[in-house]
């Protein structure tokens, strides 16, 4: 048996694994339509808390939340790979940074990982 007793705030997954994405099919001209959006689940035990940021150390990764602002007990939030970039031959790798106005967690950091390669058509 496994225990794993899980801070007052946490994310849900903790890491962020795109795989491998094949991208340049004309059909399906991005990353954002052949990689999903991933869902990251932000949450505090008791009371609510607030996003005061939400960044990335990558280039090629966007994040929104939802609710977009505001106090709340948990907040979705969507990574998803950015379409207008070069991709073929790209690697994700890097770190969501979600600053809180939490005085014990003021930052949670979500590692992200991914690649791209060719479609092949």
């Amino acid at each position: 048996m496994h225990l794993w007793i899980k801070p007052d705030l946490y994310a849900d997954p903790d890491s962020v694994d795109f795989g491998t994405v094949a991208v340049g099919d004309p059909g399906n001209p991005g990353p954002a339509n052949a990689a999903p959006a991933q869902t990251i689940v932000l949450k505090r035990r008791s009371g609510t808390f607030e996003i005061e940021s939400i960044s990335s150390d990558s280039p090629l990764l966007v994040a929104t939340r939802t609710p977009a602002s505001g106090a709340s007990e948990a907040f979705t939030i969507d990574a998803r790979l950015r379409p207008e970039l070069p991709w073929p031959g790209a690697t994700v790798k890097g770190n969501l940074r979600i600053r809180t106005n939490d005085p014990k967690f003021p930052e949670v950091v979500v590692p992200v990982t991914g690649s791209a390669t060719p479609s092949r058509n």
